[in-house]
């Protein structure tokens, strides 16, 4: 029996903050196995953008903050957020 093969489709991923001054973007476009895991993303993205390799972020998937192992779809919504602070 053959596992099921991954499609590859493009995802937009926006950034936030002091990630917008890094890249210097608010979005990025990238062509991701569909459906691809938070754990995946987060290594294409520290290899296709050096400037991240040192980055502190999280990646929100849907609006919650997406766990190592949690699916990303095409047509999920993606952030990469810094840390925040505040009081």
């Amino acid at each position: 029996m053959t596992s099921p093969s991954k499609s590859s489709s493009i995802l937009s991923v926006r950034l936030f903050a002091g990630l917008v001054d890094l890249l210097s973007t608010t979005e990025l476009q990238l062509a991701l196995p569909n459906p691809c895991t938070v754990h995946e993303l987060e290594q294409r993205l520290r290899q296709e953008f050096p400037a991240l390799d040192h980055a502190v972020f999280r990646i929100a998937v849907d609006q919650s903050y997406g766990q190592a192992e949690q699916v990303i779809t095409d047509s999920s919504e993606v952030a990469l957020l810094p840390p925040v602070s505040g009081g």
